[in-house]
């Protein structure tokens, strides 16, 4: 494997502004950079405050999306439980892929539903929890698209013909 060097990361030390850092950034890269907090803002808004570049870009998601307002969250994990917590909300069964990431089973553990963990990937698991649920019951399926410790992929189209129809699957 070949070495390699990274230099991202949280900028605790407040280094990435530091007019050293920026004058060799700006003799590296490109003469014409003026404004270095402008390549990185180094970490979230949690970590090192609020900048002029998330306000920008929740203006321009908001555009695009044609909505009135966007909302960065300050971290991955925040996303998963705010998203989670928006749309847990009236299903009585939630289905979660036992392989899910932590962010998605720690959100799970304050929706306020019953929390059924299927084995990982398993189309005929998620079939049979939904035959043993009751008919008036809504299923919501949770699971990660892409698991990013072993690169597998969920069988989105697989679970959606074994959910039914008033599911979130």
């Amino acid at each position: 494997m070949t070495p390699r060097l990274s230099f991202s990361g949280c900028d605790y030390l407040g280094l990435a502004k530091h007019p050293s850092v920026l004058g060799a950034l700006r003799k590296s890269v490109d003469p014409e950079i003026t404004q270095g907090a402008r390549v990185s803002i180094s970490a979230s808004r949690f970590t090192t405050g609020n900048h002029s570049l998330y306000r920008d870009l929740e203006h321009a998601l908001s555009g695009f999306f044609g909505r009135p307002r966007a909302f960065l969250m300050p971290s991955g994990y925040t996303a998963v439980i705010a998203a989670i917590q928006g749309i847990a909300h009236g299903f009585s069964t939630i289905l979660i892929d036992e392989g899910c990431h932590s962010s998605t089973i720690d959100a799970l553990r304050f929706a306020d539903s019953c929390r059924v963990p299927f084995r990982h990937l398993s189309v005929a698991a998620v079939q049979r929890i939904v035959k043993k649920s009751p008919p008036d019951s809504r299923v919501l399926l949770i699971t990660d698209g892409l698991f990013g410790t072993t690169g597998d992929i969920a069988p989105i189209a697989d679970y959606l013909n074994v959910c039914p129809r008033q599911a979130g699957c």
